[in-house]
């Protein structure tokens, strides 16, 4: 089912005579009756769920007087979350549980509908469950199709100046040095290069716009750094900066972080070379300046343009909403 689509929750009652179904009516018994609660009070009803990233156990409450089936849709590959114990309590309350699987190697949303019914009493209840952030920005370079996808083969990958205009129109951009001719940022079979042996090199990315509401984001990317096929590294700095006014949560604009290598005697360097390469960041706003409503983000090798030795492959640059303003994070 698309995500788009909106989905209703709905209790339908069934009495011998034609009135209300109330909630007063569940309770004294006098109708046919399906609630879903996080808690034992029926009052606390669950319509949307948010579960963590780290996925786990989550528990709900069904209150009903009838038999009812248990299904999860969702149109994700993975499973995600499966029904691990269903219990039995009194007075017509059953305890499930259930248990959601880590969101790994991205952060963004995906969706099911946890649905309960029972058929034979035309009874329903749907539960939507959420797991991830809401993308705010997404870029995978697969508009990039220069050279090669092997990290060691550096013969075919293009220069930023030499990107097609229709690749420059996307945004990136990449600062020239002092005294120099061209930036080192180069453009890969579906991502970029930042750095070369003799230069440094710095990725700027489009100004994103839309984050007025936004409180609280989250920035990732895959980064890695090279290595060569005799195994010697490189430097393996990488300075991520925030343009535009927000922060990270040291209050800081920059941070400075530690990449790993890809495996550099892998005969598959060209395929596993992103493994453990996601890297996530935490942004937000100051509280004097809660009105920013664009970001930018600056990926430079190193601690800046003049250390050499210092190249780097990145790929997946995602920005993500996690809170709004006015929402519980508690929730």
């Amino acid at each position: 089912m698309p995500r788009h689509i909106l989905i209703f929750w709905f209790i339908t009652c069934i009495s011998t005579m034609l009135g209300s179904c109330g909630k007063e009516d569940h309770i004294d018994g006098r109708s046919d009756y399906l609630i879903v609660s996080k808690t034992q009070d029926s009052e606390d009803l669950a319509i949307d769920v948010d579960v963590p990233i780290e996925g786990g156990r989550d528990t709900f409450y069904i209150s009903s007087n009838r038999p009812f089936d248990i299904f999860f849709q969702t149109d994700d590959e993975e499973e995600w979350l499966v029904v691990e114990r269903v219990e039995d309590l009194q007075n017509n309350i059953t305890r499930l549980i259930v248990e959601t699987k880590p969101l790994e190697g991205t952060f963004s949303r995906r969706s099911g509908i946890l649905s309960l019914s029972s058929k034979a009493n035309f009874l329903a209840a749907f539960v939507k469950i959420y797991q991830g952030h809401r993308v705010r920005f997404s870029e995978n370079f697969a508009w990039l199709q220069y050279g090669s996808a092997n990290p060691f083969d550096e013969t075919r990958e293009t220069l930023i100046k030499n990107w097609s205009a229709a690749q420059q129109s996307n945004g990136w951009t990449s600062t020239i040095p002092d005294g120099a001719a061209e930036a080192h940022c180069y453009g890969r079979n579906g991502h970029v290069k930042l750095g070369s042996e003799s230069h440094g090199a710095n990725l700027i990315s489009p100004i994103i716009p839309g984050i007025e509401k936004d409180s609280i984001l989250l920035l990732s990317f895959n980064a890695v750094s090279y290595i060569a096929p005799t195994g010697a590294p490189d430097a393996n700095k990488l300075t991520v900066e925030i343009l535009n006014g927000c922060i990270f949560e040291d209050g800081t604009n920059k941070r400075v972080i530690e990449l790993g290598y890809f495996d550099h005697l892998s005969p598959m360097a060209a395929t596993n070379m992103w493994e453990q390469s996601l890297h996530a960041l935490s942004i937000k706003k100051p509280d004097t300046h809660v009105d920013v409503s664009t970001i930018q983000i600056r990926l430079t090798t190193g601690s800046g343009l003049s250390d050499a030795g210092n190249r780097v492959f990145v790929d997946n640059v995602h920005l993500y909403t996690v809170f709004q303003y006015g929402e519980n994070m508690e929730d």
